[in-house]
């Protein structure tokens, strides 16, 4: 029984990490490079475009600790 639960840890950890990764990407590197070279084509302010980044680096960071947490809990 413990392969199982393992395994399902270890899903759910890759998950977690994948949607961490993806809000990086989409919700910090995407918007910031767009404002750095211009290509937004809304205009935003400065303190807006980089508090968004901020905000989602947390919380990326945030799931990817939870699916460290998670990791911890395997048993043997």
């Amino acid at each position: 029984m413990s392969l199982v639960l393992n395994e399902r840890l270890k899903l759910t950890a890759n998950a977690l990490n994948a949607l961490a990764v993806a809000l990086v990407a989409g919700g910090s590197l995407a918007p910031l490079a767009a404002y750095i070279y211009g290509t937004a084509h809304l205009s935003l302010d400065v303190g807006y475009v980089f508090a968004s980044t901020i905000l989602c680096f947390a919380i990326a960071l945030i799931l990817h600790c939870i699916g460290l947490a998670l990791l911890g809990g395997m048993r043997s």
